[in-house]
Parts: C-alpha cells; structure tokens; sequence
C-alpha cells in the first residue's frame, strides 16, 4: 500500500489537493449514557455536521497504557507527598500493582475528528484514481486561506464539545497509525494482500530484521432494527469493543448530500430571487452598481439560509483488527462477527478487497461505495462517537479499579473536585451494596493508595469494627479507638473536659442530662433551673481551689442537692462500660486514649445495640437503655471529627464512615453526617461513606454527593432505585450486573466484587475492584472469603 508525500502544517495534513484538519475530542459521555446524554450527542453531531458542512472521519485509535508510567506516577507521588514512616508499604504496593498490570497489554481509546476540504464527491458512481496527478506543497497563500478555513472549524466545532486541535507531531504519528497500526517508530514497510488480511512486513528503528503483523477490515455493511431497545444493545457492543482484550480501530466516514426536499426548496428560493431582482432592474438603471450589490447579498443570503437547509448523512463504519498470527487473526474477526451479529449488525469481509478497504480508512481518500443508514443521524449517533468508554482519568493518579469485562484500568484524582477541574466540585463519595460484596474493600483501597503516596490523613468510624487487621499492619502509624473498651479512660466525653468555655458545657450538660433521663425510660421533666444552679456552685467552687477541676462527676454531686431523684438515677449509668466515659475524674485526660496526629485514625465500638424497629414504640424496646447510650456516645464521635478536620484543615484528608444505615437510625445520627457532608469541602476532606442500600442515603446528601459506587444487591426494588437515580432505567446489561445471585449461583470470582460506578464526571461504567497482594490479607474480613491467583499470587 503506497501512501504518497504528504505534508504537516499544525493539525493540518495536505495530501492530493485535500486538506485534512486534525481534532482530539474530549468524550461526554460513558459506555452507560442516559436517554438525556444521547439527546446531548444527536444535537452534538448534528450541529457540527450541519455548521462545518465538510466531509470527514471519527477516528477511535487504541492506544496501550504504559505501565513504567504508572508505576513511576506512584513513585513520584509518595516522594513529593508520601512519609518516610510508609516507605515499605509504598515499595510492597507498586509490586502488587506490577503483579496485576504485567498479566496483559491493555488500551485506551484516543477519539479523534477529522474534517476534510476537498474530498472528492461522493456523488459520483464510478471510483476515483487512486493517486492523484498534483501532489505539491501549499503556497503561502495558499496556507494562509486553509487556516482561516481550520479557525472558523475549531469555532463551530468548540460550540458542541470539548475539543483540541492535535500537534505537528501528533497529526504525523496519527496519520502513520492508519497506514500500518503499529505505535513504535517504523522505518520501513511492505505490504502483501491476500483475499482476506493483508501482511505487514516492517522493520522498527532497533531492530536489524523485519517482523510480521497481520490485519483485518470488517465492514459494517447493514443495521437491521425493530425496536427502540435494539438501539441500546448496539450501542452497548460497539462502545464495548474497547473493552476487549486486544485493540480495534472505529473508522466511521461520513458525508453530506442533499435531500430532494432541499434541492426543491433551494430552486423556489432561487426563482422568487430572480423575481424581486427583475422588478428591481426595471425600476433602475441596468448599470446600477447598487442593483449588482444587492444580487450578490441576495445570492448570499440564499446561500445561508439554514431554515430551508437539509441534509442527509452517508455514513460507513469500519473495524481494523490485528495480530501476530493469521490463525488469531481469524478467530478475533469470528467472534467479532458473531458479537455484532447478536445486536443485527452484519459485518462483511469483502473478499479480494482488503487492499481497498486499508486505503479507504484515510480520511482523504474515497474508494469503498457502500454506504448503511442514509438518512439516519439518530441511529448513527447512538454510538457514542463522542463517547465510548471514558471513565476517570488519563492515566493520571491512581488506579481506583478495572473495567468489566477488559480489565482496563480507571484512573482517578481524588483532589480534582476540591481544585474545581471535574464536573461536579462535592468531595463526597457513596459506596453501596451487600455484605461481603467488597464496599468496605473498595472504600479502604481508595483511602489507603492516598494516605501511603498522598500523605494524607484518614480517619474512619466504623460502629461494627471490621478493620483490625489493617490496624494491625499498621502498628505505630495508627491510632485506635474502642469506645467502651478498658483503655478507654472514665471521663473522656466529659462535657466540661471537650468544652473549653463553660457556657458550652453547661449547653452539653443540657443535652447530656436530657438524653440520660430519655434513656432511663424516666417520664419526668428536667428542671433546668435546678442544673443552672448545680453548674454554678460547681464553677464557684472551682474558682474557690475547693474543686481541682470542673467534671460532670462533680456536678452530678451538687445537682443532688436541687434535683436528688434524677441526680441519683443518672449516676448509675456510671457504672455501664460507656456510660462511665461521661463520668470524669480528677486523673482523667481527655486525649490519652485517642491521637489524632497518625495517619490512620479508628473509631470503632465495644458494642452495637440491635437498633429500635421503626414500627416500636420506643418504651417498648429491649434494648432502649443501650440505644439511647449509643446515640449519646455517637454525639461526642461529631466533636472528634470536627476537632479532626479543623486541626488539618490545611491538609487533604479523607473521613470514612461505615455502616451509615445504622448511623442513620441512631437519634441525632443522620444530622451528624449531614453537617459533616456540609462542611468537609471547606476544610478540605474527602467523605467516603459506606451503606447497604443508595436509598439509605438522605435526598439532601445524595443530591450532594459526587461519585457513587453500586455492588450486587438482593432487592429488586433496590436496584430499580439505582437505576433510576443514575438515569440508566433502559439498560439491562446494567441492571443484570447488580443483581445478587449468590444464592442461587455461588460464590462466582467474575461477578465478585463488581459495582456500578459514576465518576466525578458523571460518567458511567461496571468496574471490579482486584486487591493487591500487599493487601489481600487485611482486606479479607468475611472468613468465607476466597481468593484468587494471578501472578503466583493470591488476591480476594
């Protein structure tokens, strides 16, 4: 295949008297794209087809992830960000991820759109040559009126989406992609054609002798359609293919003509011209510079009226595989076939045409003739052209998962909504699902890829208490606190020892004394009077050295004096193992059971009464005196965490709270997390929170929440609820994914750990957490839980 001399000014690619402009899309949409992001393309696509009103090309080049940059991204990261004290995790960390990574080549996709001026009309039945007589450089006159041409392109095209125009460079490398789709320096080819593939013979930069690689081009050749859902199914399998093991090139050429309807309308508008003019002439002087002006502004107007403007769009769509072997080679075009089958798109070989077909996918050349879908954009549109898979980052940050199925790594910058550069700016993040379908898992990963190469610290409140293990590993670097366990000091939720001023303790004392009589199931009214009186004598006394310290101990002392019934009552919760942490002592420090200086902070609870059932009267409760003291220790958690961000509030940090649902249903629990979800943008936290079910979550939280992870869940009703809310009502491959059949199935690896995941873009995709080895054991909470080998190596 003989491409000819081309020559490269910017983004612009001049070959045979046609000038091919170069763009790089920004995608705006996801593999999983709601009716309202689809409505978003159609309008996309047809403005800029309609305002460039240019032939053209949309290019979608895989492109192999570079490992070494990943694990060198880590490397930078923990040597700008990360302590000293975590150097072993850091180093154990990046070869796990080597152990994962090395398995296989997996790829991204670059979009690219391509407009040419020049491209011969397609209107013509017979083929055109091949190559062209006149192949010269432009002029600079010549130059200079194409890049006013690319300008008034780059304009129309920023209207609809994110776009760029590509470098010098770039346009080469893209350009010399498509002649043979190898991504290392060529400098050397041949190419031999059989009836069905053709065999590249080409020699690298490096190497003395010439490799082989062999090709296929699958032409989309008829779309058979019954029902709207047929759309979606296509959709899904086209934008799929970039999940699959190994890289196909998307060509899609398209071009304009005119309809009938525009031919007619064009010839009224024409003659109703003529008209006016021939009346204007005949009221004026023939010779009338100013009649000859008016029939050039007519003949321009006619030209640039949009209202009688339509169009048909001529489409083609075309797959290049490729492999190191024809029998490969083989198989991948089978399966490809048989995949598009499924979704009625046939795909045709073109026996003998193979040769032609790689010539065509030049955006400048024009050499296959079959066309599919004329006349509908909407249909065409629905591939997501402008989409595809993109999930999170360009390889920048770290790895928060894997697509599924390809196992593509996702990208994400924890930071990016706190500096304002994604969609939504909210740092807070939603993990739902199951127990045992990897939420926690999920959750913790995130947390500990910052808090090892970010620097950041975590702190985590977790009611159940499943993370001993991590606490473990992490010896000296964490802190833990067991609320109710005996390391944990009489006293310290005193109110007069986490209060500095004593109005604010007395205001505490208020609360405290209220719930403490809630919780004794007493049905009588505090007097308020009666603690302003005790409060004040304490504080006299205080002042008066009779007293060393101000302590709820010492005001209980003195309430008996005004209120003796409930001043007796309530000291015997002293003697409950979370109750006497209210009662302080004269020894007792408020932060020697808890440092919030480590990197990794714990808050977990010697015991989690069984929640009041919503339907249960709450005198009726069994458990009302444990629940009620619960809720009241959960009140003080909210000073330890407002203590927490504030001290770091220069810092990035990150506060996961766990089993929201049983937070939700403690008195005062739900305001708690609301208030924090509020405040932790402005002391720079990011909120992970963890739950059973999305619909647990508050509207106010969700509607505030930036990105959200699903796994398997049981209830129908449940993922009718997720789906709803991340717009994706119409796709079954989504609402299969979600449902929990372990049950029925067991315990299957592949759908183990699998969530829905909306990014911070609003982006939509399946992704499966894979655990590093460094990690496989301390995530493992479940005892059931089994692993999986890769590498030698064994992972959850």
């Amino acid at each position: 295949m003989h491409v000819g001399k081309i020559y490269v000014y910017d983004n612009l690619i001049y070959h045979k008297e046609v000038a091919n402009y170069y763009y790089k899309i920004t995608p705006i949409n996801s593999l999983f794209a709601p009716e309202t992001q689809q409505t978003t393309l159609l309008e996309a696509m047809t403005n800029i087809i309609t305002d460039v009103n240019m032939p053209g090309s949309i290019i979608i080049r895989p492109k192999a992830i570079d490992n070494k940059m990943i694990y060198q991204s880590y490397a930078d990261n923990f040597k700008k960000y990360g302590k000293p004290e975590f150097l072993d995790l850091a180093k154990d960390y990046i070869l796990s991820l080597k152990e994962i990574l090395s398995k296989a080549i997996k790829y991204r996709y670059d979009i690219y759109l391509v407009f040419c001026d020049g491209r011969e009309d397609l209107k013509k039945r017979k083929n055109i040559k091949l190559f062209g007589e006149s192949n010269k450089p432009l002029t600079q006159s010549e130059l200079e009126l194409y890049q006013t041409a690319e300008k008034e392109i780059f304009k129309k095209l920023s209207r609809s989406v994110q776009a760029q125009k590509v470098s010098e460079d770039l346009a080469l490398t893209l350009h010399n992609y498509i002649a043979i789709p190898i991504e290392k320096k060529i400098i050397d080819y041949c190419v031999e054609e059989s009836p069905m593939s053709l065999t590249y013979h080409y020699k690298q930069s490096n190497k003395a002798e010439f490799d082989e690689l062999y090709t296929k081009t699958l032409v989309a050749s008829k779309f058979e359609r019954s029902r709207l859902e047929d759309i979606t199914r296509a959709n899904d399998v086209i934008n799929s293919l970039q999940l699959e093991s190994y890289p196909t090139d998307v060509f899609i050429k398209f071009d304009l003509e005119h309809t009938k309807d525009f031919k007619r309308d064009m010839a009224g508008k024409k003659e109703s011209i003529k008209k006016a003019h021939k009346r204007y002439i005949s009221l004026t002087d023939r010779k009338d510079k100013e009649a000859i002006k008016a029939q050039i502004v007519a003949t321009s107007g006619m030209e640039a009226d949009e209202s009688i403007e339509r169009v048909k769009v001529k489409w083609q769509m075309f797959l290049r595989i490729r492999s190191n072997s024809v029998q490969m080679l083989e198989k991948r075009a089978d399966a490809l076939m048989e995949k598009f089958s499924g979704v009625n798109i046939r795909l045709s070989q073109e026996l003998g045409e193979q040769l032609s077909l790689a010539n065509n996918l030049f955006p400048y050349r024009s050499i296959f003739r079959k066309y599919v879908q004329l006349t509908d954009i909407s249909y065409f549109v629905n591939y997501n052209y402008l989409g595809g898979l993109y999930i999170g980052d360009e390889e920048e940050g770290m790895i928060e998962s894997y697509t599924v199925p390809g196992k593509i790594p996702i990208f994400y910058n924890i930071s990016k909504p706190l500096l304002g550069q994604t969609k939504t700016s909210s740092s807070v993040s939603v993990y739902a699902g199951e127990t045992g379908g990897g939420k926690t898992q999920l959750a913790d990963h995130r947390a500990f890829q910052n808090m090892i190469f970010k620097g950041m610290r975590v702190l985590t409140i977790d009611p159940k208490g499943d993370r001993e293990k991590k606490i473990k590993l992490l010896g000296d670097r964490a802190s833990h606190l067991k609320i109710g366990s005996d390391d944990c000091q009489d006293g310290m939720f005193d109110a007069y020892l986490i209060n500095s001023q004593y109005d604010d303790a007395l205001e505490q004392v208020y609360k405290d004394v209220d719930a403490m009589v809630r919780a004794l199931g007493l049905r009588i009214s505090v007097d308020y009077n009666a603690i302003v009186q005790a409060h004040t004598e304490m504080i006299k006394d205080v002042k008066n050295k009779i007293i060393p310290r101000a302590t709820f101990t010492y005001f209980i002392e003195k309430l008996e004096k005004y209120d003796e019934y409930i001043a007796r009552q309530i000291i015997t919760l002293r003697r409950t193992k979370i109750g006497r942490l209210f009662y302080a002592t004269e020894d007792t420090k408020y932060d020697s059971s808890f440092n919030l200086n480590k990197q990794y902070n714990l808050i977990t609870f010697i015991k989690t009464p069984v929640p009041r059932d919503q339907n249960m009267d709450s005198r009726d409760d069994p458990n009302r005196l444990d629940n009620a003291i619960f809720a009241l220790a959960f009140s003080r958690v909210q000073n330890i965490i407002t203590n927490f961000m504030k001290q770091f509030g220069n810092e990035e940090n990150i506060l996961i709270v766990d089993e929201y649902k049983r937070i939700k249903d403690t008195p005062g629990g739900e305001v708690i997390i609301d208030n924090c979800a509020r405040q932790v943008r402005s002391w720079q936290t990011h909120l992970l929170i963890i739950t059973q079910s999305l619909s647990d979550i508050s509207s106010s939280l969700l509607n505030n929440t930036g990105e959200i992870f699903v796994g398997s869940l049981k209830s129908s009703e449940e993922i009718e609820f997720v789906l709803d809310e991340m717009k994706l009502n119409n796709h079954q491959t989504v609402r299969s994914a979600l449902i929990d059949r372990t049950t029925a199935e067991g315990a299957d690896e592949n759908k183990k750990y699998v969530f829905l995941m909306q990014d911070y873009n609003n982006r939509k995709c399946l992704t499966k957490l894979i655990i590093p080895r460094c990690f496989s054991e301390i995530f493992r909470t479940l005892k059931d839980d089994e692993t999986v080998s890769i590498g030698g190596r064994q992972y959850e």
